[in-house]
């Protein structure tokens, strides 16, 4: 399946913390931090199956996207030079 017809005026959420944490996407250990799980090639492929900021979430995307995206990605940018 790869759409499904959602009625004009429907409340629709996304669970983006049970996305972000999705033991099909990010294997077994999803729940936990693991920054290494990017740095390897089966973690680079599974994350592009994700739509979004780096393929994550975390901001949602497009029209509704978060507004404190600019300033947090600026924020780990000045915090990690």
């Amino acid at each position: 399946m790869d759409r499904i017809a959602i009625a004009r005026g429907t409340l629709l959420t996304i669970p983006i913390n049970s996305i972000n944490r999705s033991a099909v996407f990010w294997s077994e250990n999803s729940k936990k931090f693991v920054p290494a799980r990017w740095l390897n090639e089966a973690g680079m492929e599974r994350a592009k199956d994700l739509q979004g900021h780096r393929h994550l979430l975390t901001f949602v995307d497009g029209p509704r996207t978060c507004l404190g995206k600019g300033f947090a990605l600026a924020e780990f940018k000045v915090s990690l030079q």
